[in-house]
């Protein structure tokens, strides 16, 4: 989780100022990214992820306040990041689900992204 909110506050803050471009490509990703998840919540066999009404709250909230965080001009960032971070979170938590044992490919590489993550962040 740490690593996708890195991941989010680098992107929009750094990366999107760079290259303009990239907001389109997120915007297309991002959205693609619900829907797939909205999908494998919804469809994929026998899975121990239940949808609570917080989750229901949690969502409406972060989406509302996106939205109109996205209307004050400066805090355009923080709306977009909160309905990133909810995106990546619901993913994240479906990929840990699924996983078999504690220490596989998928956690080195979150561990080594993070590592360069912070050393990056801090130079």
């Amino acid at each position: 989780y740490v690593t996708a909110a890195f991941t989010v506050y680098l992107a929009t803050k750094y990366l999107a100022k760079q290259f303009p471009v990239l907001e389109t490509v997120e915007l297309v990703y991002f959205s693609a990214l619900a829907v797939i998840i909205g999908f494998a919540v919804r469809y994929v066999g026998k899975s121990e992820f239940t949808t609570t009404p917080l989750d229901y709250l949690v969502i409406f909230i972060a989406l509302v306040s996106g939205i109109l965080l996205n209307e004050i001009p400066g805090r355009t960032d923080v709306g977009l990041m909160a309905i990133k971070l909810i995106i990546l979170f619901y993913g994240c938590e479906l990929v840990t689900m699924h996983m078999k044992r504690a220490w596989n490919i998928l956690n080195v590489s979150t561990v080594v992204t993070l590592a360069l993550l912070s050393v990056r962040g801090l130079l």
